[in-house]
């Protein structure tokens, strides 16, 4: 997501389908972040009764990310969209 970010900052693209990768990343790190949160919350890692406070911290620091995230993708989403849309206008 870093590398995606960085190369669309420093080349300044306004690409439709730059957007769209970004978002569709953006998406299965969503994905991962569900998969990652019912293995912790079901014990399948086995380390239910292990970490402590370290990690409470965690899991709620991945909850925030989480959260923080899908806006995120819906303002990428929403750009890419409206790029295309601009684009086809000017052809």
């Amino acid at each position: 997501m870093a590398a995606a970010l960085y190369y669309l900052w420093v080349t300044k693209s306004r690409s439709s389908k730059g957007y769209k990768g970004l978002a569709v990343g953006l998406l299965l790190s969503e994905v991962y972040d569900l998969i990652w949160f019912s293995a912790v919350g079901l014990g399948w890692t086995g380390a239910v009764e292990t970490g402590g406070g370290l990690r409470g911290l965690c899991l709620f620091l991945a909850v925030v990310n989480f959260l923080v995230k899908l806006p995120i993708c819906v303002v990428v989403w929403k750009t890419a969209m409206d790029l295309s849309k601009s684009s086809e206008t000017l052809r």
